[in-house]
């Protein structure tokens, strides 16, 4: 886990930064859209693996999530949220636990 200043250095730049990603976003959307108009198009959200500190990262995710979703719905994608998947609110055990995803430990150093 980063150090508290890291934490608040990547709080304050993160509205630049979700807004530049939702831009790019909605740029290759648009063009996967034009080359393929019948298209299913999905855009996957994301999931926190920073599970020493939920309480300030959890919703760095869920913008990151909503700038996703927002960039699908812009170019009639569909937008799969697994954020609730790999991180189950009000189960810390379990969010925080190895059973998250039958492969998840082949992740882990």
């Amino acid at each position: 886990m980063p150090a508290r200043g890291d934490l608040a250095c990547v709080q304050a730049r993160a509205p630049r930064v979700f807004a530049r990603l939702g831009s790019r976003l909605a740029s290759i959307v648009r063009q996967l859209r034009t080359a393929a108009p019948d298209a299913v198009i999905v855009l996957t959200g994301a999931w926190n693996f920073i599970v020493d500190d939920l309480e300030h990262t959890d919703p760095l995710i869920r913008s990151v999530d909503a700038t996703v979703a927002r960039s699908a719905a812009a170019g009639k994608a569909r937008f799969a949220k697994v954020f609730p998947v790999f991180n189950p609110q009000g189960n810390s055990a379990r969010e925080k636990g190895p059973d998250l995803h039958p492969d998840l430990h082949l992740l882990q150093g």
